[in-house]
C-alpha cells in the first residue's frame, strides 16, 4: 500500500489537551494525541471544503491512516499549570433559574441591571455567578512536528488552515509541510521518535519512553508509548521546573508490524 505522508513544523506559544482521567487539576498530554491531530485536520477539511464538522471528521477519519506527533530535536518543552478564569454568559446565562424566587435567566438579570444603570450589582453577578476558575497544565513549546499519513492526496493548503491543536486557547500555525510519497513496509526492528500503541506484539523496548492511555485516530481509547523524556532542570536562582525533550526508542517486535519511512524516521502504523 502507497499513500501520501504531510510533514507540519507547527508553531505554538503553548498547548493544552486535557487528560480525561484528570479531576480538578486539569493535566495535559505531554504531546497532541491522534484523535486530537485528526480533529485539528478535519476543522481545517471543513472551512477548505464548507463541509459539516459530522462530514468533515467522518472524511477525515477515512483518508487517515496515521496521525503522530514527536518533540524536534534540539527543542525543549516546559510544564506550568496555570489558573485559568472562564465567562460563562453563553452556557450558564441562557440557562432556566435554579432558584425559585428567580423569573428571568442569569443573562437577562445581567441585561435588565446594565438597563438601570446598576453597574455595581451587574458586576457582582457576572463575577461571582457567571465566572467560574480552573487549574488547567500547560505545556510551552516553540514547535512542534506532526506527520499525516494519508490513503489519498489532499490540497496543501488544507494543513495551512490549522489554527488550534485541541482546546480554544492552544493556537498554533502551520509554519511549513513537506509532502513524501510512501510505502507500507513491513519491519520487526525500528527505530522511532513517534508515538505508537503497545501491544503484546513488542518484544522488548530500549530507550527512555512514558506510557500513556491515548485516543488514537479513531477515538478509540488505547496505550500509547510516547518517545520523550522528562527531566529537572533549575534557574539559576535555584528553582527548578519539568522539561520535556524528544527521544529515539528502538523497537523489537516478535513479528513484522507495518511500518512507513518519512524523512528517515519510521513512523508505526
Amino acid at each position: 500500500m502507497a499513500g501520501i505522508a504531510a510533514l507540519l513544523r507547527i508553531r505554538l506559544p503553548s498547548f493544552s489537551l486535557k487528560i480525561p482521567e484528570s479531576f480538578q487539576i486539569t493535566s495535559s498530554y505531554p504531546l497532541p494525541s491522534p484523535s486530537s491531530l485528526v480533529g485539528a485536520l478535519a476543522y481545517s477539511i471543513a472551512v477548505h471544503n464548507g463541509l459539516s464538522n459530522e462530514s468533515a471528521l467522518k472524511y477525515t477519519r477515512a483518508i487517515v491512516l496515521a496521525a503522530r506527533a514527536s518533540i524536534p530535536k534540539a527543542q525543549i518543552y516546559t510544564i506550568n499549570p496555570i489558573l485559568l478564569w472562564r465567562f460563562r454568559v453563553l452556557d450558564r446565562g441562557t440557562e432556566r433559574p435554579k432558584r425559585k424566587q428567580e423569573r428571568l435567566t442569569l443573562l437577562q438579570q445581567l441585561s435588565e441591571l446594565t438597563s438601570k444603570e446598576s453597574y455595581l450589582e451587574g458586576k457582582l453577578l457576572l463575577e461571582q455567578r457567571l465566572k467560574d476558575a480552573l487549574y488547567r497544565e500547560y505545556i510551552f513549546a516553540q514547535e512542534l512536528n506532526v506527520v499525516y499519513l494519508l490513503k489519498r492526496e489532499i490540497d496543501e493548503e488544507v494543513f495551512h488552515l490549522i489554527s488550534r491543536l485541541g482546546d480554544t486557547e492552544s493556537l498554533c500555525s502551520v509554519d511549513s509541510v513537506k509532502i513524501y510519497d510512501y510505502e507500507i513496509l513491513p519491519a520487526d526492528n525500528v527505530i522511532t521518535r513517534y508515538p505508537f500503541t503497545r501491544n503484546e506484539n513488542i518484544l522488548r523496548i530500549e530507550g527512555k519512553f512514558t506510557v500513556m492511555k491515548q485516543c488514537d485516530e479513531n477515538r478509540e481509547m488505547r496505550f500509547f508509548i510516547i518517545p520523550i523524556t522528562r527531566k529537572i532542570a533549575q534557574t539559576r536562582r535555584g528553582m527548578k521546573f519539568m522539561t520535556l525533550h524528544t527521544s529515539e526508542v528502538k523497537v523489537t517486535f516478535k513479528e513484522h508490524v507495518n511500518v512507513a519511512k518519512i524523512d528517515d524516521m519510521y513512523v508505526i502504523i
